[in-house]
């Protein structure tokens, strides 16, 4: 069963210019690595429909990839899933819960509350293909890599989140959403 809720952000992927640089954008940051994994993950970009997929993992919490609330959930879900070594599902009441907090942070953000459809298009499309890709860079630690290369992968990703001032390390998801430990 799903969660049903209006969107609060919505947008469509109208702009094939917006995808294309977010693509590029994703290529270049990809590129700059030169790890076998990443390698894979650049080599395998083309032709994937990452909303598709998105939608795919997060749809039966009622998550879209046309909604930067339902975006940034699932982005949230992923992120701490992958710090936490934490497989998917969640829990239904836990996702509705967390869902409630994004849209009260996004609400105070005018980057997201006033943006156009380009820019939701950006920011969007951005978290899905972040979010699509750690699930796959995360599924590839656990088929191929070592315990250290899992815990190596945790730790960058609550570095990276950390930078985004979200410490996901400290929260556990509950059904009142993330509470901190």
């Amino acid at each position: 069963m799903s969660i049903n809720h209006a969107p609060a952000f919505p947008f469509s992927y109208n702009n094939p210019g917006v995808s294309a640089d977010v693509r590029r954008e994703l290529e270049n940051t990809l590129g700059q690595q030169h790890q076998d994994g990443s390698r894979r993950l650049l080599d395998s970009l083309a032709g994937r429909d990452m909303p598709a997929e998105f939608e795919l993992v997060m749809s039966p919490y009622g998550l879209t990839s046309t909604d930067i609330a339902d975006i940034t959930t699932g982005y949230w879900l992923a992120m701490w899933s992958i710090i936490h070594n934490q497989p998917l599902p969640f829990e239904q009441p836990s996702v509705a819960a967390l869902r409630e907090q994004v849209v009260t942070v996004l609400s105070k953000r005018p980057a997201i509350t006033e943006a156009d459809n380009d820019s939701r298009q950006a920011i969007g499309e951005a978290m899905v293909h972040e979010t699509v890709l750690g699930l796959d860079i995360r599924q590839l630690m656990w088929d191929e890599g070592s315990p250290e290369d899992v815990r190596n992968l945790s730790e960058s990703t609550h570095q990276n989140m950390l930078r985004r001032d979200l410490d996901l390390q400290s929260m556990r998801l509950t059904d009142q959403g993330f509470k901190r430990r």
